[in-house]
């Protein structure tokens, strides 16, 4: 069994840092035994169960279930707050068949991820690149190989957040994003929602470039998926182009269904629309 790397921060010992660890799953450990165990399918590169003003940096993590996992049950001393990911490289986690692992997967409150290079995730693997369960998220200054963020409502740690003013919002700016899909891409950005708990925004999304390569059978291609129907997404000062697709296709769209998007100055591939499912 076994999770690899794993802090639990104290009232008492608040700041910790990781850096420099080489994680791996799929092979055999020590255990502090002395005996012999293997990484199991959804170990972690790095875990965090608890803590406050955590730094994980200049890690390269890769190979395993989980490339950073962190988990939040409540308030006090069970939640993960103010998480900093610096200057990582992570890439080639997940499970080949499953959707439950990711690159990075965190549950908590006001994280900030800054300065990574964050890849692919495992072959065959339907993870996500970054996925956050945080209120108040900022994901700021990283470039994106495989160029998807997953950023929705808190789950088991909601009741303990849900009056945060922040819950709702997040920031996405400076980061580049690179995607490349042979099918439609139902968008590069996920806000919103999987447990009944829809986050209304606004997501401010500023200063970012969003590269998609779409194969020869790709019709629709969205950058932004979003749940809530009353949910504002701010798209400021972005560079956001899409070559390639079917003939017939209508091109780059901002918006899937739901959401209301405002926008400011940007650079847009030419053909765009603003939705791709709805009476815009």
């Amino acid at each position: 069994m076994g999770r690899g790397l794993r802090c639990r921060g104290a009232e008492a010992h608040p700041y910790r840092r990781v850096r420099n660890p080489w994680a791996k799953a799929g092979i055999p450990y020590s255990t502090v035994g002395g005996g012999q165990d293997t990484w199991f399918s959804g170990a972690a590169g790095v875990v965090v169960y608890r803590g406050d003003n955590i730094t994980i940096r200049g890690n390269f993590i890769h190979g395993n279930g989980f490339g950073i996992f962190t988990k939040s049950t409540g308030s006090g001393a069970f939640l993960v707050e103010n998480l900093l990911v610096e200057a990582n490289h992570i890439l080639d986690n997940g499970n080949p068949g499953s959707h439950f692992e990711h690159n990075v997967y965190s549950q908590g409150a006001n994280p900030v991820y800054q300065f990574n290079r964050i890849g692919t995730v495992t072959a065959g693997s339907g993870g996500t690149p970054l996925k956050d369960r945080s209120t108040g998220p900022v994901v700021r200054y990283n470039w994106f190989d495989d160029g998807f963020l997953d950023l929705v409502a808190p789950e088991e740690h909601y009741e303990s957040v849900k009056d945060r003013p922040d819950f709702h919002t997040a920031h996405v700016y400076g980061n580049v994003f690179r995607a490349s899909v042979e099918g439609d891409l139902i968008g590069v950005v996920h806000f919103g929602d999987e447990h009944g708990h829809p986050k209304a925004g606004p997501l401010f999304f500023y200063h970012n470039t969003v590269y998609i390569r779409a194969g020869e059978s790709s019709w629709r291609t969205i950058v932004f998926r979003v749940d809530n129907p009353i949910a504002v997404v701010s798209v400021v000062n972005n560079v956001l182009h899409r070559t390639g697709g079917r003939p017939d296709s209508p091109g780059l769209a901002l918006m899937n269904v739901h959401g209301k998007a405002i926008l400011g100055v940007n650079w847009i591939s030419e053909g765009w629309r603003e939705g791709h499912e709805q009476d815009w």
